[in-house]
């Protein structure tokens, strides 16, 4: 009898679970989220193969194994992606989505997984090269350039004239007049690697300034020859913006509704608004606009990977700091994961990988 009831336990257990076997495969089983983008290159767009990829695809991808998840893509544009957040018409919003407490208003943002900043494009050599040239010789740069070199020069023509005046007076006359005009000549010729030989130290101190100055000379004419060709760098260039304020005197393009467009609000700079940056760029060849603005990877990759590259340049230096983050519906129940997972992938070589792939080493 007790036999007999202790295998009706046994079978009851096993009934019990086999009943959870189905539930258990059901936990197992991936969650599917809708994904909302907005295709911009190198960030998120199609290839030759009419196939997803770029930076944001790729974070998207290794975000999803990390969390265990299957996705669907929707695309959107700017305006129609940022609604889809905020209607919870999508999970997440992935694409180069700059961050702004204007829009933490609607949304949520996750921890920013890429910084960058404005950037300048413009075209090249639209003005008259000439005369742009000639303007730039007579520029303040330019003139500190030559006046340091001068400066330079002068010191150097006076050491080694004071210490050679007396026991090399064929070379460097001991006047002060004459012997220093040769202490400047021998400088000039000493530091260009010219030296035409006619003059040379006799002294210990003369040889050992001489020694100094040749090896020092290079240091100084590298410098100087960087900040005369960034001088005359600007020639090539079709306007001559060297910072935010000068735009004020251009015509200026950006993207609609980007945080771009909402800098130039905030700095009162007038400006007319493109849908894509190819259009932009379209406008800036053909002289509609002199200058445009917008992201700087995205930015430098549409220039990199057009026909016409060699007609237009990427001013240096960025402005107004920008982060990109993945948006989602304010209180989304991943954020909190999705943040953990977000800082394991910018810390892996994985992650490093794939900003070489798409930009190179940074």
């Amino acid at each position: 009898m007790r036999r007999r009831k202790y295998t009706y336990k046994l079978f009851f257990i096993f009934l019990l679970i086999s009943m959870q076997i189905p539930s258990l495969h059901a936990k197992e089983r991936l969650q599917t989220i809708k994904i909302g983008t907005r295709l911009t290159a190198p960030f998120f767009f199609k290839n030759e193969q009419g196939e997803y990829t770029g930076i944001s695809y790729d974070f998207l991808k290794l975000i999803s194994r990390k969390l265990n998840i299957e996705f669907t893509i929707h695309e959107f544009t700017l305006n129609g992606l940022l609604e889809a957040v905020e209607k919870r018409e999508v999970d997440l919003g992935v694409a180069a989505l700059t961050m702004s407490s204007e829009r933490e208003m609607h949304i949520d943002f996750s921890h920013p997984f890429y910084n960058t900043g404005l950037a300048i494009a413009i075209k090249r050599g639209s003005s008259n090269t000439f005369i742009t040239l000639l303007k730039q010789f007579g520029s303040w740069g330019f003139m500190k350039a030559v006046l340091f070199l001068l400066s330079l020069l002068t010191l150097a023509g006076l050491v080694i004239w004071f210490a050679e005046r007396r026991k090399n007076k064929s070379e460097f006359p001991e006047k002060p007049r004459e012997g220093i005009l040769q202490g400047i000549w021998w400088a000039a010729v000493t530091v260009t690697t010219v030296g035409y030989g006619d003059k040379s130290p006799k002294t210990f101190a003369g040889r050992f300034f001489a020694l100094f100055w040749m090896f020092s000379g290079l240091i100084f004419i590298s410098s100087f020859t960087a900040s005369i060709t960034a001088s005359l760098t600007i020639s090539e260039l079709s306007v001559d913006i060297r910072n935010i304020a000068d735009l004020r005197n251009y015509r200026v393009g950006t993207i609609e509704n980007s945080a771009a467009q909402n800098y130039l609000k905030d700095n009162q700079i007038k400006f007319k608004g493109y849908r894509q940056v190819q259009e932009g760029l379209n406008d800036l060849l053909l002289s509609k606009i002199d200058a445009f603005i917008y992201d700087e990877p995205i930015l430098q990759y549409a220039l990199n990977t057009s026909d016409y590259k060699h007609e237009t340049h990427l001013l240096p230096r960025t402005f107004y700091p920008q982060f990109y983050g993945i948006a989602m519906p304010q209180g989304h129940p991943l954020r909190e994961n999705l943040n953990r997972e977000i800082l394991t992938i910018l810390a892996s070589k994985e992650w490093q990988a794939v900003l070489n792939e798409y930009l190179g080493n940074r």
